[in-house]
């Protein structure tokens, strides 16, 4: 849970997203918001995993610093640690035929487990899938500065809400047009990649929807 000063609350265990709308001073605690930002854009996963990672190296710095050692040596140090572990990551990792099918469907399944929409009457498999590859999300846009809307009575509030459904329903309705029937979204740091709103409308319109890409 972050509490903005703004008094926006939000939930969410996506270590992305919580660093993204952490406000840091600190060069070392901004440099691992930045690294977790690329991890995202990089791969679009593995980013709480980077911190993790990076706040070890830094407190392992710190005390090997705090004996004495010069900061050139843990520099040096710590550039011989990543080329080991890319020895030690190569040495682990499995060939791969790409003409296996079989191997290529086990390999997509196992990561995309986890990330299938079960929206309520919307379908969990496809054949003959049509899939459309999007780098779009399917929620309200948000302005690029932070921004404060005061509703005064329910008329506008309602007109708010009617707006937002018109234009969810708007994107549905031009993914459907193509004939999709799988949707992959792209994980967003910038705002939600998807709402209840718009996963009730796309199952709606049978299109199974895969999150978190």
């Amino acid at each position: 849970m972050i509490a903005s000063a703004n008094g926006e609350v939000v939930i969410i265990n996506d270590g992305a997203t919580i660093l993204n709308k952490m406000e840091v001073l600190q060069p070392a605690a901004k440099m691992l918001v930045d690294l977790s930002r690329y991890q995202d854009a990089a791969a679009g996963d593995g980013t709480t995993t980077v911190v993790v990672l990076a706040g070890s190296l830094l407190r392992r710095s710190l005390s090997v610093l705090s004996a004495g050692v010069h900061p050139t040596a843990v520099s040096d140090a710590l550039h011989r640690l990543s080329l080991r572990a890319i020895d030690v990551l190569h040495g682990m990792a499995i060939p791969l035929d790409l003409s296996d099918r079989d191997a290529l469907a086990k390999s997509a399944a196992t990561s995309l487990n986890s990330k299938v929409s079960h929206s309520a009457g919307g379908p969990t498999r496809v054949e003959n899938a049509k899939i459309v590859v999007s780098q779009f999300q399917i929620s309200p846009p948000k302005a690029d500065i932070e921004q404060s809307i005061v509703v005064s009575d329910y008329t506008q509030m309602d007109r708010i809400l009617r707006e937002e459904r018109n234009y969810i329903l708007g994107m549905v309705k031009k993914i459907k047009a193509t004939g999709c029937n799988v949707l992959p979204i792209q994980k967003s740091i910038l705002r939600d990649a998807v709402t209840d709103l718009s996963l009730h409308y796309l199952a709606k319109a049978k299109i199974l929807v895969i999150k978190d890409i």
